[in-house]
């Protein structure tokens, strides 16, 4: 958890980290917390960035952010309503 919790202060933090899942959790937060959807771009799978996307989208209230995908655009979509 203190990796994780150093996503928050230093993005070079996220690309430190070894496990892919803490990995793809660091950035999806950074996301968050700057306001900025291409982050979850630099996760490390196709999971990882539906995750981050839907996310983003649910807690932000933006639909839009789906559109990045293509296979889980309409899960995302269900989850951001």
């Amino acid at each position: 958890m203190q990796k994780i919790d150093a996503c928050y202060s230093n993005k070079s933090e996220c690309e430190k980290i070894t496990d892919s899942a803490d990995f793809n959790f660091c950035y999806l937060l950074k996301a968050q917390k700057e306001n900025r959807a291409s982050l979850c771009e630099k996760t490390r799978s196709d999971g990882g960035r539906h995750v981050c996307y839907q996310s983003y989208a649910r807690n932000k209230k933006d639909c839009s952010v789906c559109d990045k995908l293509t296979e889980y655009r309409d899960i995302c979509r269900k989850a951001c309503q």
